[in-house]
């Protein structure tokens, strides 16, 4: 997929250049790329944690509900 840069990430990437960052714009773009997807990757992990949470309190919820029913009622 090919990606026109704003004004302003252009010049971002020249001063980086400068200061010794990155030698290219692609080896930017390159940088830019593994940084997103070792986001995606940590948004997906941490959606399926709070999946995992969600299912794990519903289970939860239900074990306590038997419970409580199961006690005796004189108490």
């Amino acid at each position: 997929m090919e990606m026109q840069a704003t004004s302003d990430q252009t010049a971002f990437v020249r001063q980086t250049m400068q200061a010794g960052g990155v030698n290219s714009g692609e080896e930017s773009a390159q940088e830019v790329q593994a940084l997103w997807d070792d986001r995606e990757k940590r948004r997906v992990q941490f959606r399926l944690s709070l999946i995992h949470a969600r299912s794990y309190l519903s289970r939860a919820a239900k074990t306590l509900t038997q419970c409580v029913s199961a006690e005796p009622q004189g108490r």
